[in-house]
């Protein structure tokens, strides 16, 4: 379950991912009267999905062939010069995720941003 909707009070409806036999991602809305088994998750259960539900930190460090802006610059890119990447959890290192941006010969580099703290990859 995502979220529940609720109307004067009520549960109106919930909103779930679609089922995977559909092949295709997405979300549904669900009336409570199709719900026929449904068991609240323990403490437990809700620290664990809690946890996993947190993002990995960004990190913000200089690097050779990086693109360094300001974070006005960044703000100011479109949405579609710019990305958020993740990097899953190695021996090396944990997960994190790190800007990239597109440069004047339109590849994909990392970018520095200049007037943020230093923020480096987290280490185990």
């Amino acid at each position: 379950i995502i979220r529940v909707n609720k109307s004067n009070g009520a549960v109106s409806s919930v909103t779930t991912p679609n089922y995977s036999f559909l092949g295709y991602s997405g979300t549904m809305k669900v009336t409570p009267d199709r719900i026929t088994d449904y068991k609240a998750p323990s403490a437990e259960e809700a620290a664990v999905a809690s946890q996993a539900a947190k993002r990995p930190p960004v990190v913000n460090y200089p690097g050779d062939g990086f693109r360094e802006m300001t974070k006005a610059q960044w703000a100011a890119l479109p949405r579609d010069c710019k990305a958020v990447r993740s990097v899953a959890e190695t021996e090396d290192h944990g997960a994190y995720r790190y800007r990239r941006t597109m440069d004047n010969n339109f590849r994909l580099v990392s970018v520095y941003i200049t007037d943020m703290k230093i923020t480096e990859i987290p280490q185990k």
